[in-house]
């Protein structure tokens, strides 16, 4: 009993961890700031979130069950979209590849207090760096 309660804790908090990943924040952030009341905003809130955790539920047991791998591509792929969704959100603006490769963005948080700014601009880094849009490695000039 101990092992299994133990499996369930840690998927519990990786799923925390997973929730405040930049691309999460954001969209939630923006779809729950257009609701004009409170209740709205929680109800569209936990309604993604539930959402969010239908399909990963769904996906990662196919996953397991069929012994299926995520090639490369179609991770490199979803990945771009990751990046294509929070430049439609409004979260990175003034988006730039220079001939030479270089990428140039401005980053926008809902809040100069942002608690994960840090977090967030380490992982558009290594999201950049990743997509192998760029060949240098500076990204905030």
């Amino acid at each position: 009993m101990i092992p299994f309660l133990s499996i369930i804790a840690v998927g519990f908090f990786l799923g925390m961890r997973h929730a405040t990943d930049p691309d999460h924040v954001i969209a939630v952030t923006t779809i729950v700031s257009q609701q004009n009341r409170l209740t709205r905003a929680a109800l569209t809130g936990a309604f993604w979130g539930l959402g969010h955790s239908f399909t990963i539920f769904i996906i990662g047991t196919a996953i397991i069950l069929f012994g299926l791998v995520i090639p490369v591509r179609v991770a490199l792929s979803m990945e771009l979209c990751v990046g294509l969704m929070l430049v439609s959100l409004g979260m990175i603006k003034e988006l730039e590849v220079s001939r030479e490769g270089k990428v140039s963005f401005t980053f926008e948080l809902t809040t100069p207090a942002c608690p994960v700014r840090d977090r967030f601009k380490s992982q558009a880094e290594d999201a950049v760096g990743f997509a192998r849009l760029c060949r240098k490695k500076n990204y905030w000039d």
